[in-house]
């Protein structure tokens, strides 16, 4: 069995996170150039998508969290803009500057934010999956202990009885209440 070092994934799983987190943005990158008045095909997104898979790629040997998620969204929207830009610019028609950008965020932190939703449960279930594994396989190999059989657990002692109440708390108490005491 190869060792692996722990958080460490396989790379289909990372192919498929890239896949998101460009995808994400790649979208996010045309759908802003378009509402720019520029144009995009489909072999402008197929170049696109290698260059934001190789941003994104790095990020995905372990879990994220929302800032490193929203940094990449930003950076892969602005690439994608360039880069879709250079076949058919957009002209940005009747919107100013500082709209487009605060567009370009609440993309970002919407994005970021489901796609941090997805990656804590993703990797929750990974952890329970995995820890369910190692446990049917120890459940497996544990006919094939040489040491023997596990000890049985300690037995432990039962809890000590708190004393009763004390028959007479203070001196000068009368008791009158209650049974009778025997002689």
């Amino acid at each position: 069995m190869v060792p692996v070092r722990p958080g460490a994934e396989r790379a289909p799983l990372r192919l498929l996170r890239a896949l998101v987190l460009a995808g994400g943005a790649d979208v996010i990158g045309a759908g802003s150039h378009v509402l720019g008045g520029g144009t995009v095909d489909l072999a402008a997104l197929l170049v696109t998508l290698p260059a934001l898979l190789a941003l994104a790629w790095p990020l995905t040997g372990r879990e994220r969290g929302w800032l490193a998620i929203l940094g990449v969204q930003l950076v892969g929207q602005q690439v994608a803009h360039l880069l879709f830009g250079l076949g058919a610019p957009a002209a940005h028609p009747a919107l100013p500057v500082d709209a487009w950008f605060y567009g370009h965020v609440t993309a970002a932190v919407v994005v970021a934010t489901w796609l941090r939703c997805a990656e804590r449960r993703t990797w929750a279930a990974a952890r329970r999956a995995a820890a369910a594994v190692a446990a049917a396989w120890r459940r497996l190999l544990r006919p094939l202990d040489a040491s023997g059989p596990e000890p049985a657990p300690a037995a432990t002692p039962p809890a000590p009885v708190p004393p009763g109440p004390p028959r007479h708390p203070l001196r000068h108490v009368l008791v009158r209440r209650g049974p009778p005491l025997p002689a």
